[in-house]
């Protein structure tokens, strides 16, 4: 029992230790060319027209607005929430499209 336990610590170890080199060593993943920047016009173009918003209280009063899209009963929910990293309009057609 207690060899097996420190073979498997033992395991742990040396991975923890080796996968990191061995993903700098051979990087399965090829770098993104910078030139190519990112490109948002499809997206743009895949809504139609803006869905509608309703404003929401949040707890601390702050007002959130939301788009609400009914799917099929039974269906399952889904909450879409974007980052900061652009206003969330690429969710709208996704949004739509799901529903």
């Amino acid at each position: 029992m207690i060899a097996t336990v420190l073979a498997l610590a033992a395991t742990v170890i040396l991975l923890a230790i080796a996968l990191p080199f061995a993903m700098v060593l051979w990087p399965w993943n090829a770098a993104p060319d910078p030139a190519d920047g990112l490109e948002f016009d499809a997206v743009q173009q895949m809504r139609a027209e803006p869905l509608p918003t309703q404003t929401q209280a949040m707890r601390d009063g702050y007002p959130m607005v939301l788009r609400r899209l009914d799917g099929p009963d039974g269906g399952p929910l889904v909450v879409m929430i974007h980052g900061s990293a652009w206003n969330g309009m690429q969710l709208e057609g996704l949004g739509a499209r799901m529903s």
